[in-house]
């Protein structure tokens, strides 16, 4: 996959809150949240850095 997957990938985050993290993190080598932090808590970073890049 590449970055042309991104809106792709988030609008199924939010609509269905796939579990997109490792393919998200892997396109963008971007890191988001820690380890410890609850799914919705990294769903709505990735879904706030999407609208935020202009990725979304």
């Amino acid at each position: 996959m590449r970055e042309e997957a991104l809106p792709y990938i988030l609008k199924d985050l939010e609509e269905h809150g796939g579990h997109w993290f490792f393919a998200l993190q892997t396109i963008t080598r971007t890191v988001l949240g820690e380890p410890s932090d609850s799914f919705e808590t990294i769903r709505q970073l990735w879904l706030n850095w999407g609208h935020t890049t202009g990725k979304f």
